[in-house]
């Protein structure tokens, strides 16, 4: 079996890989096909890692949508994903990073009550929101307010249907802009009936204070939503960060959507996981130690902040709480040499525990190139192994043809995955932990 490259680089190249046109696969698109878009590519630039398209693939992505993916398309026109701004934290412009993710929703497949056994798929433009059948007809839609626009992200990101007697659909607008000022507004987390009725509607309206004075409002952008119903009615979690600047902060919900507690981060919180009614996991950034972060969250001591020490990033305002773990994962040597981004940590719970990856775009490469490392957690977040991806290595045999490294992989300093993570505990404070015994 010959070698195939990892990333399909063009609308052409992933079209032949699946041996489909081209279009089909734009209307896939809309319907969770992983196809990611290129900084600064006019929405047309893009690249998907066989991987993603193998894993959507088998878990029936196409065959499930296929008679849904005409009528969606016709109706739901996406619009371009803006390209992404080049500054740091403190972006020079109102447009923030996170605006290549304004809508985290994409298209679902929803079990509805069991006296109703059908199949619906729910699909969100810029306008509003459209379920369908599987067979593309039109069940029910509902319009956003008219002062409003929301922009869709590349990829989608699935939404969540809450099960139980009544059966429910999340939508979560990460952020709107509105039409006339052009100026970003909140992001809102909406939950509809299977029917179409809107039932309830979640928006921040935090303000935040921290060790140098300074106070962060709204509007703030919804990055992640998740409903646990294990232990009965369903409470949701979801995170949000300022539309700007570095705070964020989890929130609980209960059945009826009343606060019930908040978690603030000195950095953006970009995913969260239930692991049991008792335990929450989040990930994202830490803006006082610059690297990715994961924490463990007890559901029912929430109220507090990340362990900051004191300055300007420690919370002024927050409950007194603390998490269980938190975790700071480094930036990579590629990332420092290269002088990019910051990386972030993105979470998904696995049957052997964690699984935190950390996302680095190199800024120095005009294809947008990725460099990420994978790290596996326990459930009670031990560390039990860290490397790098596959990508990671194929960017540093490329940096040395640059010349921009002067060793090869197999006398790297970091061969063998990250060298160390910082970890707090309440027992412990700080303490920076190998992962790798040292080589010679």
């Amino acid at each position: 079996m010959t070698d195939q490259p990892e990333r399909l680089d063009s609308w052409k190249a992933i079209a032949d890989y699946l041996g489909r046109d081209v279009r089909t696969l734009q209307r896939w698109e809309a319907l969770g096909l992983p196809v990611r878009r290129l900084p600064g590519g006019r929405g047309h630039s893009v690249f998907a890692l066989r991987r993603e398209v193998d894993t959507w693939m088998l878990a029936g992505g196409a065959a499930r949508h296929a008679d849904a993916a005409s009528a969606a398309a016709a109706a739901i026109d996406p619009l371009p994903v803006p390209p992404m701004p080049t500054g740091g934290p403190a972006l020079r412009r109102w447009i923030p990073v996170s605006f290549i993710a304004l809508l985290a929703l994409a298209a679902w497949r929803v079990s509805l009550a069991p006296a109703a056994a059908e199949t619906i798929t729910v699909d969100v433009s810029e306008l509003g929101v459209v379920a369908r059948n599987l067979k593309g007809a039109d069940l029910w839609r509902w319009e956003f307010p008219s002062t409003e626009q929301a922009v869709l992200p590349s990829p989608h990101v699935p939404g969540e249907i809450i099960g139980g007697d009544e059966p429910s659909v999340l939508v979560m607008m990460a952020h709107g802009l509105d039409r006339q000022s052009h100026q970003p507004t909140d992001g809102a987390l909406r939950q509809f009936s299977v029917g179409g009725q809107l039932r309830r509607t979640f928006v921040f309206t935090d303000a935040w204070r921290f060790g140098d004075g300074r106070a962060f409002s709204a509007p703030w952008v919804m990055s992640a939503a998740q409903a646990d119903t294990a232990a009965g009615p369903a409470r949701i979690a979801v995170a949000a960060h300022h539309h700007t600047w570095w705070p964020s902060v989890v929130t609980l919900l209960d059945a009826e959507w009343n606060r019930q507690a908040s978690f603030v981060n000195s950095g953006w919180v970009e995913s969260l996981r239930w692991l049991s009614p008792a335990r929450l996991v989040i990930s994202g950034f830490n803006q006082a130690r610059d690297g990715g972060m994961v924490a463990l969250l007890d559901a029912a001591a929430v109220d507090g902040a990340s362990p900051e020490e004191e300055g300007a990033y420690r919370c002024r305002n927050c409950g007194s709480g603390a998490p269980l773990q938190y975790v700071v994962l480094p930036r990579s040597e590629l990332n420092r040499v290269t002088g990019s981004a910051f990386n972030r940590g993105f979470v998904a719970v696995s049957a052997d525990g964690i699984v935190v990856r950390t996302s680095e775009v190199d800024r120095t490469n005009n294809e947008g190139a990725l460099m990420d490392a994978i790290y596996e957690f326990s459930s009670s977040l031990e560390l039990k192994s860290a490397q790098y991806g596959d990508l990671y290595w194929d960017r540093h045999r490329a940096l040395e043809l640059e010349g921009k490294l002067t060793h090869t992989r197999e006398t790297c300093p970091e061969r063998n995955g990250p060298p160390s993570i910082q970890v707090w505990d309440l027992a412990h404070g700080w303490r920076t932990i190998r992962t790798q015994a040292p080589r010679l």
